[in-house]
C-alpha cells in the first residue's frame, strides 16, 4: 500500500508498510535499538491524556465508562484532531507548542518499556494495560531501516555483541558509527523526503477542498486556476520549511536516482518501486514550486546537477523512456546480421533510429516504441518473470509492433491524401508487407511463395518451429539479400500469428530466437517504406 502523503503513520502501520516493501519482520525491539543508538528516531512521540484514553478505551469496547466527562477531549488534544489552514498536518502545526507532542532526540533516550500506562479492569475481571505513548514515523523512514539492515547493526548486536565486553576485538570490528547523522538522514535526503511528505499531504487537502460540493466532478476554469495557484504556493512553502532551495532540491533528486539504482542493482524491487514513486512525486513538486514544464524541469536538472540527472529523469516518463530504449535497440538491430548485411543498399542508415522514433512520436504510435523497448531485457528481468512464456517475455508487444508500424505508415499516407495501391484497412500483417513492397521485387515474390505455402499459418501445429526455421534461413551463410528479407519478414508474420494465441507459452530460448526477426522486420518495414517514398 502506498502511504505517501499520510505524513505520519503509527508504529503498527509503519511495520506493515515495511513488510509491504519486503523489509520483513520489523519489530519493536529492533526499532528501539535504532532509537537508543540514534540510528533512526521516530518522527515524534504522542503522549495521550491518561483519563481521556481510559474513557475512550472503555467506550470503544462497550464497557461501562468510569467517568463520562473524560470523553470530552482537552483543548490540547482537540487541536490535534482538527484540520489546520494552509494544508498543514495537525502535528506539524502544533509540534512546537503542544505539550502532548515530543520530538525525540539523540540527547536523552527513553526506554520503551518505561512508557506511562493505564490499567483497565474488564467486566469479567481481567486487567488490561495500555501505553499512553504512541510513536509515529514518516513513511520514507522505511528506507532508513532497509539501509541499516544492510549493515546488520541490530542483528550483530542482538546475536552476540551484547554478550561480550567492550575491550573484545569484535567491538572494534562491529562498533556502531560515532556520527549517525548520515544514516539517520539517509545520506542527507531527509529534508527532501520531508518536503515531499508535506507537499503530498497538502495536495490531498487541496484536492478535497477544491472538489467539496462540486457536482459532476469537474472544476470550472477559475476554480482550476485557483487550485493550481494554491498547490504552487504550498509546494514552495514545503521546500522553504524543509530548508531546500532549488539547487538543493535537484541534488536531492540526484541522490534519489542513485538510491533507486542501488535498489535495482540489488533486485530490491519493492523498495525501488517505492523510491521511484517518490521521484515522480518530486517531479510534480518541482514543477509546481519552480513553475517548470517538463522540458524546463529537465533543463534545470542538467543546469544544477548535470546531464546525468536529466537522462535519469527522462526514464521515468513512460514515453520518453520507451523512445530512448527504442532508439538504443534500433541501433543494435542495425549493427548486426541479418539487417546489417544489406541495410546500406537502402541508403544511409545512421539516421534510421531517430527517423523511426520521431515518426512514432509524431503519429502517437506508442505501441511500437513500447514493443521495441521490450526487445532487450536483463537477466534480472528474467529472474523476475515467473512464467517462461511469450506473454511475459515481451515478445507479444514486439511482434505486434511491426504490424502497427506498417499500418501507421499507411495511415499517415491516407491522412496526407495519398493513394496506396491496395486498401490496407482491416488487412492482416502479411498483406501490409505486400502493400509496402515494390511490385515484382524479387524478395516480394519469394515472400508471397512462403506465405502461399502455409509457412506462416496458425491453422497448423508447430508454428513456433516453422517460425524458427524461417529465422535460421534468414541467417544462413550465403543467402541472398532477397532471401534474407523474405525469410525475415515471413518469420515476423509467423511470430505475430503465434503470439495472437495468448494461451501459448514458449521457452526462453524460443522467445529469444523469434524476437530477432520481429525486431528486424520493424527496420525492414521502415527501409521498404522509405524506398517507396512513403516516409522520409
Amino acid at each position: 500500500m502506498n502511504r505517501h502523503g499520510q505524513r505520519y503513520i503509527d508504529l503498527r502501520a509503519f511495520k506493515d508498510h515495511a513488510n509491504s516493501l519486503n523489509v520483513k519482520f520489523l519489530n519493536d525491539r529492533e526499532l528501539e535499538f535504532y532509537e537508543e543508538n540514534c540510528l533512526l528516531l521516530p518522527a515524534l512521540r504522542f503522549h495521550q491524556p491518561a483519563a481521556y484514553l481510559l474513557a475512550v478505551t472503555q467506550r470503544n469496547n462497550l464497557w461501562p465508562v468510569t467517568n463520562p466527562d473524560d470523553l470530552d477531549p482537552p483543548d490540547v488534544l482537540r487541536r490535534l484532531q482538527q484540520r489546520h489552514a494552509g494544508g498543514l498536518h495537525p502535528f506539524d502545526a502544533e509540534r512546537e507548542r503542544n505539550s502532548l507532542l515530543v520530538t525525540p532526540g539523540c540527547e536523552a533516550f527513553e526506554p520503551w518499556d518505561a512508557d506511562e500506562t493505564i490499567s483497565l479492569t474488564t467486566p469479567d475481571g481481567h486487567t488490561v494495560r495500555r501505553s499512553t505513548v504512541e510513536r509515529y514515523y514518516a513513511p520514507w523512514q522505511v528506507h532508513v531501516v532497509a539501509w541499516l539492515r544492510q549493515r546488520e547493526y541490530y542483528y550483530v548486536y542482538s546475536r552476540f555483541l551484547r554478550h561480550i565486553d567492550p575491550p573484545h576485538h569484535l567491538w572494534d570490528w562491529y562498533r556502531l558509527p560515532e556520527d549517525t547523522e548520515e544514516m539517520r538522514s539517509l545520506r542527507g535526503m531527509a529534508n527532501g523526503f520531508e518536503a515531499l511528505e508535506r507537499y503530498l499531504y497538502a495536495d490531498q487537502v487541496a484536492l478535497a477542498e477544491a472538489f467539496d460540493g462540486v457536482s459532476g466532478g469537474t472544476l470550472t476554469k477559475p476554480a482550476t486556476e485557483e487550485l493550481h495557484s494554491t498547490m504552487a504556493a504550498w509546494a514552495r512553502r514545503s521546500l522553504e520549511v524543509s530548508n531546500l532551495d532549488e539547487p538543493a532540491f535537484f541534488r536531492f533528486l540526484s541522490e534519489l536516482t542513485l538510491l533507486i539504482g542501488d535498489y535495482r542493482r540489488d533486485e530490491r524491487i519493492a523498495l525501488a518501486d517505492d523510491a521511484e514513486e517518490y521521484l515522480r512525486d518530486a517531479q510534480r513538486l518541482g514543477q509546481y514550486a519552480f513553475e517548470y514544464d517538463w522540458d524546463g524541469l529537465l533543463a534545470a536538472a542538467e543546469e544544477h546537477v548535470g546531464p546525468g540527472l536529466s537522462v535519469q529523469l527522462r526514464r521515468f516518463d513512460p514515453v520518453e523512456a520507451a523512445a530512448d530504449a527504442a532508439r538504443r535497440n534500433l541501433k543494435a538491430i542495425l549493427g548486426k546480421d541479418p539487417v546489417a548485411a544489406f541495410a546500406n543498399d537502402y541508403g544511409g542508415i545512421d539516421t534510421v533510429p531517430d527517423e523511426i522514433v520521431k515518426f512514432c512520436l509524431d503519429h502517437d504510435l506508442w505501441e511500437v516504441l513500447f514493443g521495441l523497448q521490450r526487445y532487450s531485457y536483463t537477466d534480472a528481468d528474467l529472474r523476475r518473470d515467473r512464467y517462461p512464456g511469450i506473454f511475459h517475455r515481451g515478445l507479444r508487444q514486439l511482434a505486434l509492433a511491426g504490424e502497427q508500424l506498417a499500418r501507421g505508415i499507411l495511415d499517415a499516407q491516407a491522412d496526407l491524401g495519398q493513394e496506396v495501391s491496395v486498401s490496407h484497412h482491416g488487412e492482416p500483417y502479411r498483406k501490409l508487407v505486400m502493400i509496402l513492397g515494390k511490385a515484382e521485387a524479387p524478395w516480394l515474390i519469394r515472400f508471397k511463395s512462403l506465405i502461399g505455402s502455409g509457412r506462416t499459418s496458425d491453422k497448423q501445429g508447430d508454428l513456433d518451429q516453422r517460425a524458427a526455421a524461417l529465422t535460421e534461413a534468414a541467417l544462413a551463410v550465403g543467402a541472398s539479400h532477397d532471401d534474407v528479407i523474405a525469410n525475415t519478414l515471413a518469420a515476423a508474420v509467423a511470430t505475430r500469428n503465434l503470439v495472437s494465441h495468448r494461451h501459448r507459452f514458449l521457452s526462453v530460448r524460443a522467445a529469444r530466437t523469434l524476437g530477432g526477426p520481429s525486431a528486424d522486420a520493424i527496420v525492414l518495414i521502415w527501409l521498404l517504406a522509405r524506398e517507396r517514398g512513403l516516409v522520409s
